[in-house]
């Protein structure tokens, strides 16, 4: 039998550049375990990451989202 467990978290601090600005956002975080590693998503931006733990996996989303958002401006 396969179960999936979706948490949805905020991340906060990310860094997002408006025309001449810069201000902190905050994104949604949605979480599930496939196998051994949690999977995170957010969603307002698409981009996706992964970790052994909950923690690893957010901090990997975080990372990317913050390097995506920094590509975009």
């Amino acid at each position: 039998m396969f179960h999936r467990c979706f948490m949805i978290v905020e991340i906060d601090g990310l860094q997002a550049r408006g025309i001449g600005e810069m201000k902190l956002r905050t994104f949604t975080a949605i979480l599930h375990k496939e196998e051994d590693l949690y999977v995170a998503e957010c969603p307002e931006v698409g981009t996706v990451s992964q970790g052994y733990t909950i923690e690893e996996a957010l901090a990997n989303l975080k990372e990317a989202t913050q390097l995506y958002l920094e590509e975009l401006s």
